[in-house]
C-alpha cells in the first residue's frame, strides 16, 4: 500500500514500518593498579564486540510526496499526477553488522608533593569500522565514474552472488582498512595554592576518539543490487520528469521519460536486474521535447552500456580509507573558598572536534564559461576509454558546454554520470570549536538551605550540528566547509542558572501530629535563563543551477545595505512574533554567470547568522515525605511548571530556519518553548 504525503496532511501507511533491530554487545576489560611511593600506576585493556541484527527496509510500500510547484498547489499537482518526490524500495534489507574495538591504556596518578598531583596517561583505541556478515551493503568511490564510468565498488564477498557485473575486491566493511587506531594522551593536574585547601586549580587535557553511530553505514546498505531506491522529481513527462504512473512501471513505456524506471525486486529478494552498470554519454536532448540536440544548455543523455534500462540508483558514499572522529578537551578552573561556607568557581573549558562527519553532495556541477571568462569549459565526448556511447552517430562527437542552466547542470557535475542531487556522501571533513567561560557561585546555609547560581559565556561554531544522514547537512557550496561554517545550532551565547534547595525549618523540631503533617517540608526551584539559538535564512528558488538536494542547502541574499547586524525586525514583542525577520533584508537569489535561463546560485548571507528569541523559565517543586514505620514511606510532591506564566518562544516555525521564498510569513513564530503555568501532584508509596 502506498503513502500519499502533500504539505500538511498524508494517507497511507508510514513507508519504513518494518524496521527491527536486535543488538548485542560483549566487552571484556582488566585493569591492573600498582603503588609505589608517590606514584599510583594503573593499566589495562578492552576488547569490544557489538553485533546488531538489523532490518531495514525504507519505503518499501512506495511513497509519493506532493508540494505546491509549477504555479499548482500541492493537490493539483496530485490531480496531474506530478509528483514532488516519489520513491520506493526492494531487494534485501536485513543485514548482520559487526562493530569491533580494542584498546589499552597506562595511567599514572603522581603526587608530586603534598600540595600538588599529575595525572599522566596514554590511551591508544582501534576502532573497527562496522561490517554486514551477510555481505548486503556496497560504496562509491566517486573517481571511478571518470575512469570507468561507474563508481560503485563492492566487499570481496559479492563474487559468490555469481552476478554479472557484481564483483568486489574490498574488505567486509567495502574499506581498504578495517581499524582506525586513536592515540589518545590524557594529562591533567591539582595544585592546592599554599597547601592550605581554600584555592586549587585544576587543569586537564585529553584526547577521545567518537564513535558515530551506524547511519552511514546503513546508507551502504542501500547501494544497489542489495537495496535498490528509485526516485523521480516534479516535472511532467514532457518536460524529461516522471510522472506518477512511471514510477513503479513493469518496464519503460513510451510515456515514461527515457531511460525512465522499472519494476523493483519484492522485498526480501537480490535482483541481478540492478546491478549497477556503467554509464555511457550519449549527447544533449531538448529538455522539453526530448529530441536529440547539439545545444549543451540543455539536458545531456546518460544511459547504460549494456543497453539495459538504467534507474536512478542512489549513490552513497564514505572515503574508503576508515578514519575517526576525535575530541580534543581541555579546561583550567580555579577553585576558592570565600568566608562563610561561600565557594567560587571561574574556569575555562575547550573542546575541538575534528574528522567530524558531514553529509554532502560532492557531485555538485562546476560552474562554466566561455574561454576568457575565468570560468572553466566542460568537455565530454561521446565515446571515450571513460565516457562511453551507446549512439553511433554521436561516436566521436566533442560536446563543450560553456554556459550555466537548470537542465545541464548534470554535465556539469565533475564525476561523469554521477547525477547531483541524488548523491550523498558521509565523509569525515568537518571540525567544531568551543570555547566557554564559566562561573558558579554555591553557599550552604546554616538553617537548611542550599544555593548555587552559574553563569556561561561561551561561543560554539562547526560545519555542521547534526549527524543526519537523511538528508545534506552542509549548506551552500558542498565542497567547501567555510561555505557552512557558522555558529553551532545549539549556540546559547550566554546561559544563567540558579538553582536552590530549602529544607523548611518551620516545625521541623516537632514530633507531634502536627510536627509529622507540617514539618520536613522541601522547596526546590530552578531558574534558567538563555540567550536565543540561531537561525539560518534559506531560500529554495536558490542554487537551481546546482540541482539542489532537500531540504534547501542554498541561504538567502542580503538585500543592499542588509547584513547579519540589522535584518532583525523591529517594533515590540508583537511584531516580532509575526516576522522575526525583516523580509526587506533579502532579495531574490542571485543568478549565476553565463546563464541564459537565469538559473540561480547561492545566497550570501552565512548560515546561523541570526539570533531567535530568549528565553526564560522558572520551575519549582514543594513536596515531604511521609514515614510509615521503619520500611515503609508516602511522597508527596507538587510540581509547578513555569510558575511566572512567562512565554518563551522558538525559533521561526519551530525549525531554526526560515525560508524567504514564504514571502511576508519568512520569520513567523508559531510555537512556544515549554508550556504554560503547569500545576501537577504526585503521589508515590514505597515500601
Amino acid at each position: 500500500m502506498y503513502r500519499f504525503q502533500f504539505n500538511t496532511w498524508q494517507l497511507g501507511p508510514f513507508p519504513n514500518q518494518l524496521q527491527s533491530a536486535l543488538g548485542d554487545s560483549l566487552v571484556y576489560l582488566d585493569t591492573v593498579s600498582w603503588t609505589r611511593g608517590r606514584h599510583s600506576f594503573r593499566f589495562g585493556g578492552e576488547v569490544d564486540r557489538n553485533l546488531i541484527r538489523r532490518n531495514l527496509p525504507v519505503l518499501d510500500n512506495g511513497l509519493f510526496y506532493f508540494a505546491d510547484s509549477g504555479g499548482l498547489t500541492d493537490f493539483q499537482n496530485f490531480l496531474n499526477g506530478y509528483t514532488y518526490l516519489g520513491e520506493a524500495g526492494g531487494g534485501v534489507a536485513n543485514h548482520d553488522y559487526h562493530l569491533p574495538g580494542f584498546a589499552g591504556f597506562i595511567q599514572d596518578d603522581w603526587r608530586v608533593r603534598p600540595d600538588l598531583t599529575l595525572n599522566l596517561g596514554m590511551r591508544t583505541e582501534w576502532v573497527g569500522a562496522a561490517s554486514d556478515s551477510l555481505c548486503h551493503l556496497g560504496n562509491a568511490v566517486l573517481e571511478n565514474a571518470n575512469t570507468i564510468g561507474n563508481p560503485f565498488v563492492y566487499p570481496s564477498c559479492v563474487n559468490k552472488y555469481g552476478f554479472a557485473g557484481l564483483s568486489g575486491t574490498l574488505n567486509s566493511a567495502a574499506l581498504n582498512n578495517e581499524y582506525a587506531r586513536v592515540p589518545e594522551p590524557r594529562i591533567g593536574l591539582a595544585y592546592d595554592i599554599g597547601g592550605r585547601h581554600e584555592t586549587v586549580i585544576r587543569a586537564g587535557y585529553g584526547i577521545y576518539s567518537v564513535r558515530e553511530d551506524i547511519g552511514a553505514v546503513d546508507n551502504l546498505s542501500f547501494t544497489a543490487p542489495f537495496y535498490p531506491l528509485e526516485g523521480g522529481g516534479s516535472t511532467p513527462v514532457s518536460s524529461g520528469g516522471m510522472g506518477m504512473g512511471c514510477m513503479f512501471n513493469t518496464g519503460p513505456t513510451s510515456n515514461c521519460a527515457t531511460g525512465g524506471p522499472f519494476a523493483l525486486p519484492p522485498l526480501g529478494t537480490l535482483s541481478p536486474g540492478f546491478v549497477p552498470q556503467p554509464y555511457a554519454f550519449n549527447g544533449f536532448y531538448n529538455c522539453v521535447t526530448g529530441a536529440p540536440t547539439t545545444d549543451t544548455t540543455q539536458c545531456p543523455s546518460y544511459g547504460s552500456v549494456t543497453g539495459v534500462p538504467a534507474a536512478f540508483f542512489f549513490g552513497l558514499s564514505v572515503p574508503p580509507h576508515w578514519v575517526v572522529p576525535t575530541t580534543q578537551q581541555w579546561n583550567l578552573t580555579l577553585q576558592h573558598q570565600l568566608t562563610g561556607n561561600w565557594v567560587f568557581e571561574l574556569g575555562y573549558v575547550g573542546t575541538k572536534g575534528t574528522r567530524l562527519r558531514s553529509t554532502s553532495d560532492p557531485a555538485q556541477p562546476v560552474l562554466a564559461g566561455p574561454p576568457g571568462s575565468g570560468f572553466p569549459q566542460v568537455n565530454l565526448t561521446c565515446g571515450t576509454a571513460a565516457i562511453l556511447c551507446n549512439i553511433p552517430a554521436n561516436q566521436g562527437t566533442t560536446y563543450t558546454v560553456a554556459s550555466n542552466t537548470t537542465g545541464n547542470a548534470w554535465a556539469r557535475s565533475p564525476y561523469v554520470g554521477v547525477y547531483p542531487a541524488l548523491l550523498e556522501a558521509f565523509w569525515p571533513n568537518s571540525d567544531s570549536h568551543y570555547h566557554g567561560l564559566q562561573a558558579t557561585l554555591s553557599h550552604h546555609f546554616s538553617k537548611g538551605l542550599y544555593l548555587q547560581s552559574a553563569y556561561t559565556w561561551s561561543k560554539s561554531i562547526d560545519d555542521v550540528s547534526t549527524a543526519s544522514v537523511a538528508f545534506l547537512t552542509r549548506v551552500n557550496d558542498q565542497n567547501s566547509g567555510a561555505a557552512s561554517r557558522g555558529l553551532s545550532d545549539f549556540d546559547h551565547r550566554q546561559r544563567f542558572v540558579t538553582s536552590f534547595n530549602y529544607a523548611l525549618p518551620f516545625m521541623a523540631e516537632r514530633h507531634d501530629a502536627m510536627g509529622y503533617l507540617a514539618g520536613g517540608w522541601e522547596a526546590d526551584g530552578v531558574l534558567v535563563a538563555q540567550s536565543g539559538s540561531p537561525i539560518t535564512i534559506y531560500d529554495t528558488n536558490g542554487a537551481s543551477a546546482y540541482a539542489p538536494s532537500s531540504p534547501p542547502v542554498a541561504t538567502a541574499e542580503f538585500a543592499p545595505g542588509f547584513n547579519c547586524g540589522n535584518s532583525l525586525n523591529s517594533g515590540g514583542l508583537q511584531e516580532k512574533i509575526a516576522n522575526w525577520v525583516n523580509p526587506n533584508a533579502y532579495q531574490s537569489a542571485p543568478v549565476v554567470p553565463y546563464s541564459p535561463d537565469y538559473a540561480t546560485g547561492y545566497g550570501n548571507s552565512p548560515r546561523n547568522c541570526i539570533i531567535g528569541p530568549r528565553q526564560f523559565n522558572f520551575d519549582f517543586t514543594l513536596g515531604k515525605t511521609f514515614k510509615i514505620g521503619e520500611r515503609q514511606n508516602l511522597r508527596f510532591r507538587t510540581e509547578v511548571f513555569n510558575i511566572f506564566n512567562h512565554p518563551s518562544f522558538q525559533n521561526p516555525l519551530g525549525t531554526g530556519t526560515a525560508n524567504i521564498a514564504d514571502g511576508p510569513s519568512v520569520g513567523q513564530i508559531t510555537q512556544t518553548n515549554g508550556t504554560p503555568r503547569l500545576i501537577q501532584f504526585s503521589l508515590k508509596y514505597s515500601f
